[in-house]
């Protein structure tokens, strides 16, 4: 459940919030503060950094009938050597 503020007082321990990209786990009750400066609160999974840009749809399309022509290819040699 994302962090609401408005709601932070109905939170359980033991619930997970995600809070600016990071997950945390929520150890009194109720909680105070925000997750990532709150003793309330232990770090679960840190917001990781902001990855590549995937390819572009056309590359995707071409990458895929490349990766299903080698698995013929690897298909039809399977079949010749056994």
């Amino acid at each position: 459940m994302a962090l609401d503020p408005a709601l932070e007082s109905t939170f359980r321990v033991g619930q997970v919030v995600t809070y600016d990209g990071s997950t945390y786990l929520v150890i009194s009750e109720p909680p105070a503060g925000a997750p990532d400066t709150s003793p309330n609160y232990i770090l679960l999974a840190a917001a990781g950094e902001t990855g590549a840009t995937g390819a572009e749809p056309q590359e995707q399309q071409e990458q895929g009938l490349q990766v299903r022509q080698d698995r013929v290819r690897l298909s039809h040699l399977h079949q010749v050597l056994v």
